[in-house]
């Protein structure tokens, strides 16, 4: 299952700002009576009303709640942001958001799993050294001796006038991307602005290598920047080799065992959770039709047809189909040889083809960006293809964060 959050564009005008506190206000009932529902008023200081209402709805529905009870918590909540600016999520009201929000990203092909996952809460974890200690700890909890455990930790949010602490990775674990003199970049492309953020606060690696694991960069609420190693093995790196083709192991590839998704912003009930690493376990054309195939990233489609014995000199050879072909059958066999879940194309697609018609028998709208449904390798395949999808923004939500250079 691939939370397929990784390469997810950076919030667009259409979503709602994530930096900072939003609108700010306070509420008030709207009258003394025992079944008055409450009413939010736009006032400076505090989160959203309409998303406070929105979630609370949501909330309510989710539990069960009746509704004195459901009236008690808002009223508890209404008080509270009235006296302090904000309010603090109770860990029930945590583990919903976080769970309606992986139910509403439109780009997750796994998201069928939403109601099993983990809410780890961590709110109380502010030091960079702890917060990194927390980091850590998220990936060895997910890793589940290779069965991966859908989880997300969430550190504290931002509150009024005061920022929360951040890691700059847009994953915990990721490989660097190292700049060379001649402008080539040995590594991967993608993270070499984070390379050099690293290198400027203090990491040196021994060598620069195409797979070096990147440190977690930490920058906390007053801007302070710390840099803290992966211990080794921690990565969960898998060798990549072909079932049946010598060649291909030649190359000395590897990946690391899982996604663990850290540059999104949860938002919830009009609170903005920064820090809230995210993980589920591969697609396996992720890793074999993107990562290393992209001519924006590893670009090494070229080099591992040759591994393979593919004739590259003419495209009508479809050259380029064998070897992404071959190539996801090698992390496919890989992954299962260390022991690590991953998921084939065609089963994930079947998977959330057949939850999307129980839900839409049972009722229940099924949002999804059409583009991410589809696998990039054998689209046409996929009985997604044939479907239509509306893709609406809703929250809670995971919201990409603006790269930070």
């Amino acid at each position: 299952m691939s939370t397929n959050l990784a390469s997810a564009p950076a919030v667009t005008t259409e979503t709602p700002a994530v930096t900072g506190c939003p609108v700010h206000w306070v509420a008030d009932l709207a009258s003394s009576a025992e079944t008055a529902a409450p009413t939010f008023v736009d006032v400076e200081g505090a989160p959203n009303p309409k998303e406070v209402r929105e979630f609370f709805e949501q909330y309510k529905e989710y539990m069960t709640l009746t509704d004195a009870e459901w009236r008690l918590r808002v009223q508890d909540v209404i008080a509270e942001i009235a006296a302090t600016g904000t309010y603090v999520h109770t860990e029930e009201e945590l583990t919903v958001g976080a769970r309606l929000a992986w139910r509403h990203n439109t780009r997750c092909i796994g998201k069928l799993y939403w109601r099993g996952l983990t809410v780890r809460d961590f709110r109380d974890v502010t030091d960079a050294e702890a917060i990194a200690d927390g980091c850590l700890d998220h990936t060895e909890f997910v890793h589940n001796k290779g069965r991966i455990k859908p989880s997300i930790t969430i550190f504290a949010p931002e509150r009024p006038g005061q920022k929360a602490a951040i890691v700059r990775n847009s994953q915990l674990i990721s490989y660097a991307g190292h700049r060379q003199a001649d402008g080539t970049i040995v590594g991967d492309p993608n993270t070499v602005d984070l390379t050099d953020v690293a290198k400027a606060n203090g990491w040196n690696p021994v060598q620069e290598g195409r797979f070096d694991v990147l440190p977690l960069v930490v920058e906390t609420g007053d801007g302070t920047i710390t840099v803290h190693e992966i211990p080794e093995g921690l990565a969960h790196e898998v060798e990549i080799e072909h079932p049946t083709i010598e060649g291909l192991a030649e190359l000395g590839l590897r990946w690391w065992g899982f996604p663990s998704i850290c540059d999104n912003v949860l938002s919830i009930g009009g609170i903005n959770y920064p820090l809230a690493p995210f993980t589920g376990w591969y697609l396996a054309p992720e890793i074999s039709a993107r990562d290393f195939s992209d001519t924006y990233r590893y670009n090494l489609l070229p080099e591992i047809a040759e591994a393979l014995g593919i004739d590259t000199t003419d495209v009508r050879s479809l050259w380029k189909d064998r070897a992404v072909i071959e190539l996801t059958a090698a992390v496919l066999y890989s992954y299962d040889k260390a022991g690590i879940r991953m998921d084939d194309h065609h089963t994930a697609a079947q998977k959330f083809h057949k939850w999307s018609k129980s839900e839409e028998k049972k009722g229940c709208p099924v949002e999804a960006e059409w583009s991410w449904m589809i696998p990039p390798i054998s689209g046409s395949l996929s009985p997604n293809f044939h479907e239509e999808f509306e893709d609406v923004f809703k929250l809670p939500a995971l919201i990409r964060r603006p790269p930070i250079n």
